[in-house]
């Protein structure tokens, strides 16, 4: 539908790359062809019609699914007239990867117009059993060139994502932030466990016990602020605490900070509440109404907005001395994309990273260039990572499944520190149901968000007892390199291993699981599963092994040596117990 709408505007542009071809507006032109890499670069001109368009389009062959970063909990291969996708610096990148049934890459892409309002449509051409991805800009600048970047076929998907945003991070030509220490620190977080419903003496009675079960940051989420009731909005804008839930907040935070926490606070500073004071003279930068929020939302392209961005969070940060801010909803600013600008800035994208540089700027000229900044999932574009150093991933509250994609997923697109969605479960679902959710979470920084002052001792244990192999292995895990395996699977085998041999796999359904022994040295095991035995099929050169093997509270179940040859293995391992294996090839 997509070749055949838009058949009369386009050109192909004569031969092929990783077996794509490419069709552009007629009065654009391709300036140049390159290789960076494992990549294809073209560079195109757009000309001077009113909205410039690429296509590009790949046989259908045995394709399985199409990853995008705002995907989230679906990898189908829809029809082209289904598939879309709003691309900007608070929305989503322009990256995407057509896989087969095997996990590899039949068509990668990455353009380099990050920052600048652009759509996207792609999905299956039912009339040429193709995949097409179409992106379009309206009112591009003629000139303005685009890069873009096609991948060789055939590697695996984590590997093909991140080597198209590598690509995009050289394009952007910013540093990421500073990556202090805090932000690689495992989290007590306040909104699942109590939504709005917080004080000063809840937080620090939770803070003891998260302190003593290996959290070393506290975020205090929405709630704090005043008028901050219901889970509604109206109130936003001036960012100043409940004093009948925080009667001293600086006083609170320096007492958190005495246990040796860092303290990061929730704000949304384009939230805009007409029970606000700043309502009466910031309303008019903020004409857009959203009733799910019962707020108004504030227009970047203002300069006032973005000085008043700017200026809310800074003086947050240094009113209470916090560590840093999580940021949220800045995908709303995306509510004006399309509308007439009345500000210094047209584009929506191109103020919104205005505000974010002049904030970074800031931050840097206060002396605060270590503060964490967390954006959330979905706007994981990679020109955002210069301003934020953590990327939270999806809300997803009690959903093992949905909460391991999402932190895949923001893995192989943000080059930040990834934190999981706060995890949270059932009280009374023993210690499964705390075990699930933490080895759901391993491969980001857990974030918890339980009345910890409430907590079975059983659930307790599970936390010290995983906290304690995700620290040891911490480095390995933010760190190390990424294989999600299957994406249309849910990511069922996750591997993370260093340039040492060190790795943490971690098994999330009842599979076979491949294990080259020449890799690794040491080996942390997860069984996220609820089967007492992993089968692991081996291959690389023979080795001796010890298996040190624990249950998810903790409590040792055997230590043994085997020689390991190629071939399968049926390890015993418990329901959400962990395995550590030291391995030494026999050659050695």
């Amino acid at each position: 539908m997509i070749l055949e709408e838009f058949a009369s505007d386009l050109v192909r542009l004569n031969g092929t790359w990783a077996g794509a071809s490419v069709d552009i507006s007629k009065d654009a032109h391709l300036a140049e062809e390159g290789r960076s890499n494992d990549l294809n670069v073209l560079k195109i001109i757009p000309g001077e019609s009113d909205v410039f368009r690429v296509a590009i389009r790949i046989p259908l062959e045995c394709a399985e699914g199409y990853w995008y970063p705002a995907g989230l909990h679906e990898r189908p291969l829809m029809p082209d007239w289904k598939g879309t996708d709003t691309i900007g610096i608070v929305s989503s990148s322009p990256l995407g990867c057509l896989y087969d049934g095997d996990g590899r890459a039949m068509l990668g892409y990455a353009t380099d117009w990050l920052v600048k309002d652009c759509q996207l449509q792609f999905g299956v051409s039912e009339e040429e059993m193709a995949f097409v991805i179409l992106i379009q800009r309206k009112r591009a600048v003629a000139g303005e060139p685009l890069q873009l970047a096609l991948a060789d076929r055939g590697d695996t998907l984590s590997r093909t994502v991140a080597g198209l945003r590598q690509w995009q991070t050289k394009r952007v030509g910013k540093v990421g932030r500073n990556l202090p220490e805090a932000a690689k620190a495992p989290v007590y977080s306040t909104w699942y466990a109590y939504s709005q419903a917080i004080d000063a003496s809840l937080i620090e009675a939770d803070a003891l016990v998260a302190r003593d079960i290996g959290c070393r940051a506290v975020f205090i989420d929405d709630g704090w602020q005043k008028m901050a009731n219901g889970r509604w909005y109206a109130g936003c804008g001036d960012w100043l605490p409940d004093v009948g839930k925080f009667p001293d907040f600086r006083a609170h935070v320096a007492r958190l900070k005495a246990l040796g926490m860092s303290v990061v606070v929730w704000v949304a500073p384009l939230l805009l509440g007409n029970k606000s004071d700043a309502f009466s003279h910031m309303a008019v930068y903020a004409p857009h109404h959203a009733p799910r929020l019962r707020a108004n939302i504030l227009d970047v392209r203002f300069r006032e907005v973005r000085d008043f961005f700017v200026s809310s969070c800074l003086r947050v940060i240094e009113d209470y001395d916090l560590d840093g801010l999580k940021i949220d909803f800045l995908n709303d600013a995306t509510v004006y994309v399309g509308t007439p600008g009345r500000g210094d800035i047209n584009d929506v994208g191109e103020a919104m990273q205005q505000t974010l540089e002049q904030l970074r700027c800031s931050l840097e000229e206060r002396g605060r260039a270590d503060a964490i900044i967390e954006f959330r999932q979905p706007y994981v574009n990679t020109a955002v990572a210069a301003y934020a150093n953590v990327v939270r991933a999806f809300d997803c509250p009690t959903d093992v499944v949905v909460g391991r994609r999402a932190i895949i997923d923001t893995r192989m697109t943000s080059s930040a520190v990834v934190h999981s969605d706060p995890l949270v479960w059932d009280r009374s679902g023993g210690a499964q149901a705390a075990a699930r959710q933490i080895l759901a979470g391993y491969f980001s920084v857990p974030q918890i968000s339980m009345r910890l002052t409430e907590l079975p001792s059983d659930q307790r244990a599970v936390i010290n007892h995983v906290l304690a192999h995700w620290e040891r292995t911490r480095d390995i895990v933010i760190h190390g390199k990424l294989d999600g395996g299957l994406p249309s699977a849910g990511y069922p085998v996750v591997q993370c291993v260093d340039g040492a041999g060190n790795g943490v796999i971690g098994v999330y359904s009842d599979t076979i699981v491949d294990l080259d022994c020449s890799v690794f040295r040491q080996l942390t095991l997860l069984n996220a599963t609820t089967k007492s035995k992993l089968v692991l099929r081996l291959s690389g050169a023979p080795a001796e092994v010890i298996v040190d093997v624990s249950d998810m509270v903790g409590a040792r179940v055997r230590i043994a040596s085997h020689r390991l040859d190629q071939g399968f293995w049926l390890v015993d391992v418990p329901p959400c117990g962990i395995a550590v294996l030291d391995i030494r090839r026999v050659d050695e």
